[in-house]
Parts: C-alpha cells; sequence; structure tokens
C-alpha cells in the first residue's frame, strides 16, 4: 500500500503531531526491495526492515502520577501511523 499509495503514507508519516513527539527508527536493507523502483517517492521506509516509532520518557514521566495519562496522549498520536501500517498489511485496526 505505501508503494501504491506514497502521498498518503508521506501524510500518515510525517503528521504534525506524530513527528513532534515520535521518530522512526530500526534497520533498513541497503538496496530497494525487489520490484521497486530505486527512485520510488517513499525508497525511504519501502527500505525499512522494521517501523519503530520511538518517543522518549523521562524519569520524571515515568514515575508521574500522570504516566497513563501521558501514555494515552503519546500513543494517539500514533493513530494516522499505525492506521495506514495495518491497512497496508490488511489488519484490523
Amino acid at each position: 500500500m505505501t508503494l501504491d499509495k506514497p502521498k498518503a503514507w508521506t501524510k500518515a508519516a510525517t503528521d504534525p503531531k506524530f513527528v513532534e513527539l515520535f521518530a522512526l527508527d530500526g534497520e533498513s536493507l541497503a538496496r530497494p526491495p525487489r520490484g521497486v523502483e530505486p527512485n520510488h517517492p517513499a525508497i525511504a521506509d519501502l527500505k525499512r526492515k522494521d517501523h519503530i516509532a520511538v518517543a522518549n520518557l523521562s524519569v520524571r514521566d515515568i514515575s508521574s502520577r500522570n504516566l497513563v495519562e501521558l501514555l494515552y496522549e503519546r500513543f494517539s498520536r500514533t493513530k494516522p501511523y499505525f492506521w495506514f501500517l495495518c491497512e497496508a498489511l490488511k489488519l484490523p485496526f
């Protein structure tokens, strides 16, 4: 789906609320996957072996009485990103 809908993927992966707190991480292939043009608009993400979204938490955050609310707020920002991944893999969201 990323292959067929690069604009929709870019919109999900660069959503301002998401990228404000999250960064994508994980290993990537050295070359494009078989059948994917090296100049595809989403080539960097199509080469990913993993889709890991990382948001740092401080010791203060983790030990806060508001940790559950903080995590809820942060995870709610991932909705467009994970919705797109679930749709691409034909998984329920």
